[in-house]
């Protein structure tokens, strides 16, 4: 649909990379560390600033539906996981000492 909008003058190789940016940057919401590895992946450093653009503003859309960013939550997650995991062991050692 897209491409039948341009009238075929934007090249789907480059609209494949920025929905690559785009989703990896609406992900983790960090645009710029999204940008340098598809660039670096791809090869597309002529391409940078487009890319940098498009990982922003799937930034700012992700950063609306859920204000933080993934691994934040999954290293708070993990934590919790660790925390009861050492309370848990902590119990059973105390319960073994009695």
């Amino acid at each position: 649909m897209l491409w039948d909008l341009s009238g075929g003058m934007v090249d789907q190789r480059f609209l494949v990379i920025l929905c690559m940016v785009a989703f990896l940057a609406g992900c983790t919401q960090s645009p710029v560390t999204a940008s340098v590895i598809v660039m670096e992946m791809t090869g597309a450093q002529p391409v940078l600033i487009w890319l940098l653009i498009s990982s922003i503003i799937a930034s700012i859309i992700s950063h609306q539906f859920s204000p933080k960013p993934f691994y934040h939550f999954a290293a708070g997650c993990f934590l919790q996981q660790m925390q009861a995991r050492q309370a848990e062991e902590l119990r059973s050692k105390t319960e073994q000492e009695k």
